[in-house]
C-alpha cells in the first residue's frame, strides 16, 4: 500500500487518511454551493485601504524599499522568516538574524509568481511544488534552475532592494 504524508504551512504532518476527508469535505461543501466565511471581527471589510501603511513598503521603479519599523514587514526581524511582495514578484527572506536576502517570484520551473509559501525552510512554488532553499537553490521538485536574486543592502531596519 502507498503511504502518504503531506506537510502543512505550519510544517505539520498529516496522513493521506486526513488530507483525504479534508479534500472530500472541501469538495462536497463546493458542490452543494455551501461557501464559508471567517468570522473574524478584526477583519477590515474595506478593500480600498491598504494592508500596510504606505511607508511600510515603496516601489519606485526597480527600487524597493522596506521600513521593517511597521508591523507586517517587521517578520523580517527574524531568522528563517519571509515575506511576499506581489506587486513586485519578489521574495524576501531573513536568512540568519540579519542577512536579508530576495529573489524573484518567477518560478524558474513554467514561470508561476504568485503562489508561494514557506515550508520547512524553503520557499515551495505552490504550481508546481518545487521548492528553494535561502539562496535560491532548488532543493526538489522540478525546477532544476536557481532563482535569480536580487541586491539587498540593510540600514537598521531599512531594507533596499534593487531588482536587475
Amino acid at each position: 500500500m502507498l503511504r502518504f504524508k503531506h506537510e502543512d504551512v505550519m510544517g505539520n504532518d498529516f496522513s493521506r487518511k486526513e488530507f483525504l476527508r479534508t479534500a472530500c469535505s472541501g469538495a462536497l461543501l463546493a458542490a452543494l454551493g455551501i461557501g464559508l466565511t471567517s468570522c473574524d471581527v478584526t477583519s477590515d471589510k474595506n478593500d480600498e485601504e491598504p494592508l500596510l501603511p504606505p511607508e511600510a513598503i515603496t516601489i519606485q521603479g526597480n527600487t524597493i524599499t522596506l521600513n521593517l519599523d511597521f508591523g507586517g514587514v517587521d517578520v523580517l526581524k527574524q531568522e528563517g522568516r519571509w515575506f511576499f511582495i506581489l506587486e513586485a514578484l519578489t521574495l524576501v527572506v531573513n536568512v540568519d538574524g540579519e542577512t536579508i536576502r530576495a529573489f524573484t517570484s518567477v518560478c524558474t520551473h513554467q514561470g508561476c509568481a504568485t503562489d508561494w509559501s514557506f515550508i520547512s525552510g524553503n520557499a515551495r512554488c505552490n504550481c508546481h511544488l518545487s521548492q528553494f532553499n535561502n539562496s535560491g537553490v532548488p532543493v526538489s521538485g522540478v525546477a532544476t534552475v536557481p532563482l535569480p536574486e536580487f541586491q539587498v543592502t540593510r540600514n537598521g531596519n531599512i531594507v533596499t532592494i534593487i531588482k536587475s
